[in-house]
């Protein structure tokens, strides 16, 4: 085994990575409404000097002096702005997201107000025009432990400045993940036709209503709860509840027999507790990872009840070429069982039969005793079937696994401690690290194997899977492998029940 635990250690140096320079910035201070730039050269030191209500910031470099005047905020601003700059609390929140459009119009703000962000967002724009202007583009920053993650795309501008553990790497695939969102609730052609007709189109007025959904996804590092929702982030998969074969089956043919007459559906899709259960397809059509995980999180910020219907119009940005209009009616099962059955069709105003539908398949389901197969299949996955322990492994602590064919991923139960919010965190960060290790863009890594006083980590990417591990410190080095091998076994085993192989079609 040739281990290289040297192999992703960054330096203590802060960096700024894009494709072809580095220099050094200082945290983010009283940023200006307006801000003239000229080009100063690479690795300079900054100089500030204040003078009256502006702020000379002198880049010194070698024998060239550059002055760079940048307007403070007068002191005398309205009362009725709130100046989140010096607001110690907006300043200590661990994460913030920023989406502008091209232009510089600001578009959302993870915490506050965009109007009183204003000079957050024109540095923003600032700093993308700078280096394009140098015909390059600007990917991240990283300096006194925070990390400064840019995604430029056609018609928006996104950005993160993070404290948690999430590397920019993996920033950048969660502002990914937030633009096809915003794509998603904006409608991708229309966005499209709209910023056609006018370069400053306000799309910030059109996610009115929708900050819920960007929320979600922006905190799946660091939210008030244990969930598994940040390691499909990292895997780019999706859950699928563990599941009898045979009862998943009976599931879908009673789906598919409801449904296979409606030549207007693309999709029948039942899940739970941000699982799926079952994915019914129309032939040649197929579901992006990703535009799963946007349905659902929208269906995590639904509030259903049994009586209630959801339908509206969805654009999924990864679904046909360019994206595509689908409509989505979804509806509960029942009260002793909440899974949410979703129907995404080409035709709207099909309220009446889909419900029709909807309410047959649940009858069924009721009466051959499935939904309370699935209600017991979630009550098991939170006993004893995914913990470490059911694998026969005392001194694994959790375990991720995911087939490389399948975009599918299985993330064991939380037990002590890291079913604590605390040492959940813990565990996310050692997570996170190892994902970096692994799949670091300049030096990937196939086996890691990392040892210290609390625990052992370890981490293996083969053509057939990946897996990722936590063991006691304790375990030795040769038999950290024969678990591992025992675990691939035990998968192997319970593959039909764990994973969906082949989504059933009308």
């Amino acid at each position: 085994m040739d281990l290289d635990a040297e192999s992703n250690t960054e330096s203590d140096t802060d960096t700024i990575k894009s494709r072809n320079e580095s220099c050094s910035e200082e945290e983010i201070p009283d940023i200006s409404e307006t801000m003239n730039e000229r080009d100063s050269p690479t690795n300079s030191e900054t100089v500030t000097e204040l003078i009256g209500e502006r702020r000379l910031t002198r880049q010194i470099a070698g024998k060239q002096n550059i002055d760079v005047e940048v307007m403070v905020p007068s002191s005398k601003r309205s009362s009725s702005v709130k100046d989140y700059l010096r607001d110690p609390q907006w300043r200590l929140h661990k994460k913030h997201i920023f989406i502008l459009t091209r232009t510089g119009k600001p578009v959302y703000t993870l915490h506050g107000n965009e109007e009183n962000l204003s000079s957050i967002f024109q540095l923003i724009h600032n700093l993308i025009n700078l280096t394009r202007s140098r015909q390059d583009e600007i990917e991240s920053i990283e300096t006194n432990g925070k990390r400064f993650a840019f995604l430029m795309q056609p018609h928006l501008i996104l950005a993160a400045i993070s404290k948690t553990s999430l590397s920019v790497q993996q920033l950048r695939m969660q502002l990914s993940d937030i633009y096809y969102q915003v794509l998603s609730i904006l409608s991708f052609c229309h966005t499209t036709n709209a910023y056609k007709r006018a370069k400053n189109y306000n799309f910030g007025r059109l996610l009115s209503g929708a900050e819920t959904l960007i929320h979600c996804l922006a905190t799946a590092d660091y939210n008030d709860r244990v969930n598994k929702n940040i390691f499909t982030l990292l895997t780019n998969s999706i859950q699928v509840l563990p599941l009898q074969p045979s009862v998943r089956s009976s599931i879908g043919n009673i789906i598919k027999e409801r449904c296979k007459e409606v030549k207007y559906l693309i999709f029948a899709i039942l899940t739970i507790d941000n699982e799926l259960v079952t994915l019914i397809r129309r032939r040649k059509h197929s579901m992006n990872s990703a535009d799963f995980r946007l349905i659902f999180n929208f269906v995590e910020t639904l509030k259903l009840s049994e009586d209630r219907i959801e339908m509206r119009p969805l654009c999924l940005p990864r679904y046909g070429e360019g994206g595509g209009y689908l409509d989505a009616h979804i509806s509960l099962m029942s009260k002793s069982c909440p899974a949410c059955l979703i129907f995404l069709s080409l035709e709207r105003d099909q309220l009446k039969d889909l419900t029709a539908i909807a309410k047959s398949i649940s009858e069924q389901l009721e009466t051959n005793q499935y939904l309370s197969a699935i209600t017991g299949a979630v009550a098991k996955t939170k006993r004893p079937l995914l913990y470490p322990t059911a694998i026969g492994i005392p001194e694994l602590r959790h375990f991720l696994y995911k087939p490389v064919c399948l975009q599918q991923l299985i993330c064991a139960e939380f037990s002590k401690p890291f079913n604590i919010l605390e040492k959940f965190r813990y565990l996310e960060d050692l997570y996170c690290k190892l994902f970096e290790r692994l799949h670091n863009t300049y030096r990937p890594l196939k086996l890691v194997y990392e040892a210290n006083q609390s625990e052992i980590m370890f981490g293996w990417l083969s053509p057939e899977h990946e897996l990722y591990a936590v063991f006691d410190a304790s375990v030795e080095q040769s038999t950290v492998i024969q678990y591992v091998n025992k675990m691939v076994k035990w998968i192997q085993r319970h593959f039909d029940t764990l994973f969906i192989y082949q989504y059933e079609t009308f």
